[in-house]
């Protein structure tokens, strides 16, 4: 399985979830830019005893087997060997 984040607008951004190659399982919708999760994901993990951090709707919390997403109301949480891959392909 791999997860993914789209592009979509400067206000909205695509978590897909892949399983199998190119078969999609899962696909949400969120209300912030790409750039501003990915941002909000390295400012987290640029300081190994922050908790948490939080930029307007966009929200990243540390728990120890994933990494907590929070835009607007939508909660996802994204496991540490998912997470990696999207902050370092930005």
């Amino acid at each position: 399985m791999s997860i993914e984040l789209v592009h979509v607008d400067d206000q909205s951004c695509t978590l897909i979830e892949r399983a199998m190659g190119s078969k999609i399982t899962s696909e949400v919708t969120l209300q912030a830019s790409k750039s501003k999760i990915v941002e909000t994901m390295k400012t987290l993990l640029s300081d190994a005893d922050k908790q948490d951090t939080e930029d307007g709707n966009v929200r990243a919390a540390r728990r120890r087997d994933e990494l907590w997403l929070t835009v607007g109301i939508a909660n996802v949480p994204l496991k540490w060997t998912n997470v990696f891959p999207i902050v370092l392909e930005a």
